[in-house]
């Protein structure tokens, strides 16, 4: 090949791997803000579900009577509460009790709470699964109570039992 063709050929490339380069920050921007918007359309959409089974809460704190509530919360979240007022830091200070949806069981990462001035209870429990133990290969199990992992659509049922509101999966699905 002469000069001129290597010198061609080599500005030829320097430009393929200029190209691939921006088009790799490219997509690694897009990306980037899909996570942004997609979470924080979890954490309005997990608000919203919130307050729907809040106002059903307090109707029944009200009216004793039992009612059930349909949701559509983000898909894999958890609702739960919390045994001897172990609140989330920060959510439902000065409430007798606390219900949350939560991105994780713990609710250490993305959450929404409100609290109550009266007793509510989610009587469910969950179980999640941790892996392959090492030298046993039995797979390790987590169970919380007070807490069900929410599908995409959750109808609950809440009643009021010995003063208690409590919350249920519906099982007449």
């Amino acid at each position: 090949m002469n000069k001129k063709g290597i010198e061609f050929m080599g500005s030829h490339v320097v430009n393929i791997l200029i190209g691939v380069i921006v088009g790799f920050l490219l997509m690694l921007l897009i990306y980037g803000l899909y996570t942004i918007f997609s979470d924080e359309n979890s954490l309005k959409k997990a608000e919203a579900e919130l307050d729907k089974i809040a106002l059903v809460v307090d109707d029944v704190q009200e009216s004793g009577d039992e009612k059930s509530a349909t949701i559509f919360p983000p898909n894999s979240w958890v609702l739960r509460t919390f045994p001897k007022s172990d609140f989330p830091i920060g959510e439902c200070r000065g409430a007798v009790d606390c219900l949350c949806i939560c991105k994780d069981v713990n609710c250490e990462s993305e959450k929404v709470c409100k609290g109550f001035s009266f007793e509510v209870e989610v009587d469910d429990s969950y179980e999640k699964s941790g892996g392959m133990v090492p030298f046993g290969g039995a797979v390790s199990t987590s169970s919380y109570e007070n807490a069900i992992e929410l599908e995409e659509v959750e109808e609950l049922k809440i009643s009021k039992e010995d003063g208690v509101i409590k919350i249920r999966r519906n099982k007449d699905e």
